[in-house]
């Protein structure tokens, strides 16, 4: 239910993407539901991050995908590279702009759904090109999505 809220959030807000000066530092938030603690999101950090992407997919540019209804621009989804149920393990927020990539639907279903070998692929073609988190091994991201345990 909360991230399907953080979708919808997202897209209202760029639909008034204009009011957008200058994006919102991260803050870590934490949410307590239902007795389970969950890492809130900002979707003008969200947004902020789609639109330097030119609404294109991180992973590769040419993806095509649909326009959006709400916000007559090309359908992507915001991606927390670092997974945000790691925050815990950093003094910084993982809600920023130097964490979150836009994917095509495609691409983020494939990095949480895919095979190992897909999902593999998609973070080192984005390990590549995130230099501002690249104080991490390529082994250390693939750790937060579960690549270290055996098959």
């Amino acid at each position: 239910i909360f991230l399907s809220t953080y979708y919808q959030d997202v897209q209202d807000e760029i639909r008034v993407k204009g009011k957008i000066i200058e994006p919102p530092k991260g803050k870590i938030i934490k949410v307590n539901i239902a007795g389970k603690v969950i890492y809130g999101r900002n979707p003008l950090i969200a947004v902020a991050s789609l639109t330097r992407a030119s609404f294109k997919c991180e992973i590769n540019a040419t993806h095509k995908t649909f326009i959006a209804e709400k916000t007559k621009d090309p359908y992507v989804e915001a991606h927390h590279f670092i997974p945000m149920k790691f925050q815990d393990s950093f003094s910084f927020p993982l809600d920023c702009m130097e964490n979150i990539i836009s994917l095509c639907p495609n691409c983020h279903r494939g990095i949480h759904l895919g095979i190992r070998e897909h999902k593999k692929n998609l973070i080192s073609s984005i390990y590549e090109s995130k230099k501002a988190i690249n104080d991490f091994s390529l082994n250390d991201l693939y750790s937060f999505y579960n690549f270290l345990r055996p098959e």
